[in-house]
């Protein structure tokens, strides 16, 4: 008897999967709507496999999500997480983005390290600067990892290129321009030839 109740409970009852939208569901969502406001949100919902409460509390917050630029990584994100030191990362960001600017070379490593940084002077004393939260500041800040080749990795930065322009004025003022070559360029002259 036990084991027939039991069977019964398990045929009758279809428990339904909890579905999470991404951020770019939550603008669809909210789109759809604008464009057809006489549809219930029971009818929204069904529509995007969620249920009516989670469909009023997209649309309570839908300035956000229409206002919303995706950039890639943001798209396919389903919750948004607050840092645990947002002071620590502003200053961060900052740093990093200046460094970006005057073509510094910056890896994972050197990122800690001005993180633990600014971490003491900021006065943060349980932040760890572990490899797992690099990876989330990434992540967060859209900071991918690009090989430099050729001149992008030997180029001056922004301060020197003005003194390297005149320097290389002065070297070539004593020659005619028709003899004057990028040695990028040299080999093909040489094949060519």
């Amino acid at each position: 008897m036990e084991n027939q109740k039991r069977k019964n409970s398990d045929n009758n009852t279809t428990t339904k999967k909890r579905k999470v939208l991404t951020f770019k569901e939550k603008k669809e969502l909210c789109l759809y709507y604008q464009e057809n406001p006489s549809l219930t949100q029971e009818e929204i919902g069904n529509k995007f496999g969620v249920k009516r409460n989670t469909v009023c509390d997209i649309l309570k917050d839908k300035e956000k999500w229409l206002n919303l630029e995706f950039d890639g990584s943001n798209a396919t994100r389903q919750r948004e997480k607050s840092p645990k030191f947002p002071e620590l990362e502003e200053a961060l960001i900052i740093w990093v983005s200046k460094a970006l600017a005057a073509n510094k070379t910056i890896t994972g490593e050197i990122i800690l390290t001005k993180a633990v940084h600014f971490a003491k002077l900021m006065n943060i004393e349980d932040f760890t600067g572990s490899t797992g939260w690099l990876n989330n500041f990434k992540k967060r800040h859209n900071i991918k990892q690009y090989a430099k080749h050729g001149e992008a990795q030997s180029g001056p930065n922004e301060e020197e290129l003005a003194d390297e322009r005149e320097k290389l004025k002065e070297l070539i003022s004593n020659f005619d321009y028709e003899d004057v070559f990028n040695c990028d360029e040299t080999g093909n002259n040489f094949i060519i030839i």
